[in-house]
């Protein structure tokens, strides 16, 4: 299924966008390390680029360190 993503109210700015799928492992898998993703997102206003993209099993220390910190994103408000 294709989804899309409201972003009509959002500023332009530096983001992290995380997709989880199957977070209360209600659905039977052989494997749940691929069931998150983790990009870092930049929107100007009429464009989204995002890279530096990893799924759930690479969310060690150092993978997480290599994501840039933004403002609001420990409170997951956007200001």
């Amino acid at each position: 299924d294709c989804q899309w993503i409201d972003i009509t109210d959002v500023r332009p700015g530096n983001y992290i966008l995380q997709v989880v799928i199957n977070p209360n492992f209600e659905v039977a898998e052989s494997d749940f390390t691929n069931n998150a993703m983790k990009c870092n997102c930049k929107y100007d206003g009429h464009r989204i680029w995002v890279h530096n993209c990893h799924i759930g099993d690479a969310f060690s220390e150092e993978a997480n360190r290599r994501f840039e910190r933004y403002p609001g994103q420990t409170s997951n408000q956007i200001v």
